[in-house]
């Protein structure tokens, strides 16, 4: 189960920053797994609708894409879905809140 957002401003920013400062790869993989993502309800993409396929397609595309849109699309995704780990430490950046994909909302705490 995950949590909404409920932070300060600050906290916000600090999580738009970090995405702006990962790896190329991290950034296509994110862009590609929101594109590819199927909403099931408000709250929650389903793992079961996953399409390789179509997530290779996607992977292709995100190659052509400036690291600046592809931080600008994965932090607009991230803030419109709102989700964070129990506790609010790290926000989900991806739909499906895999671990290597959340940040945490203050810059000092470790990434796990």
């Amino acid at each position: 189960m995950a949590w909404e957002w409920s932070h300060t401003e600050e906290a916000y920013e600090a999580v738009r920053t970090q995405i702006g400062q990962q790896p190329r790869e991290w950034l296509e993989v994110v862009w590609a797994e929101w594109v590819t993502a199927k909403r099931v309800s408000s709250d929650m993409y389903s793992h079961a609708e996953f399409d390789n396929r179509t997530y290779a397609t996607c992977l292709a595309r995100a190659k052509g894409k400036t690291d600046d849109v592809l931080a600008r699309c994965v932090w607009w995704w991230a803030e419109a879905y709102r989700t964070c780990t129990n506790g609010g430490h790290m926000a989900h950046c991806c739909p499906y809140g895999c671990m290597g994909h959340m940040l945490p909302f203050s810059p000092e705490e470790e990434v796990a």
